[in-house]
């Protein structure tokens, strides 16, 4: 197990370091619409911080706590309208997206088709992500730096279908 835990650990600060000298970061936010209330990972968890250890422009006002915040559809829209990548979207396709909310599109990522979740592959991530954090750091580099990076296959996040 130690040795496990130390090539994970190994593997995720070799990530990090490789995202961290990269140029482009991009903008990015996560999470849905549940009721009427909107979220995403606070800036003090650990979903905030895998998205800014990959490079990731990600900053929610000025909530620093861990686990979820709550916002308000218009405070993300406010926020959030112009960022390039939306993550954690619970369906795999736009249609399925916008029927749950229309106002969903109005988000340039919606437009631009940045959109990714991990629906296809949902009980695999929930069981094995706290275990194989660099797995979600690397799709997470691979998405918003493509390009930038060495392409190497994703492990649990995919583009949603149009």
């Amino acid at each position: 197990a130690n040795a496990y835990f130390n090539e994970v650990v190994s593997q995720y600060t070799e990530m990090k370091q490789e995202a961290k000298n990269l140029p482009n970061k991009p903008s990015v936010f996560s999470g849905m619409m549940y009721a009427d209330t909107w979220y995403m990972p606070a800036n003090g968890s650990f979903g905030a911080k895998l998205l800014r250890d990959a490079g990731g422009d990600y900053n929610v006002a000025d909530k620093n706590k861990t686990g979820s915040a709550a916002f308000s559809f218009e405070d993300v829209l406010k926020n959030h309208q112009h960022s390039q990548f939306w993550f954690n979207v619970e369906f795999p396709t736009k249609k399925q997206v916008i029927q749950l909310n229309a106002k969903y599109r109005y988000f340039d990522a919606y437009k631009n088709n940045n959109i990714y979740t991990y629906a296809s592959k949902m009980n695999e991530f929930w069981e094995n992500s706290a275990a194989e954090p660099h797995f979600v750091l690397s799709d997470y580099i691979q998405i918003m730096h493509a390009g930038e990076v060495e392409k190497k296959p994703l492990h649990y996040y995919q583009r949603i279908e149009e």
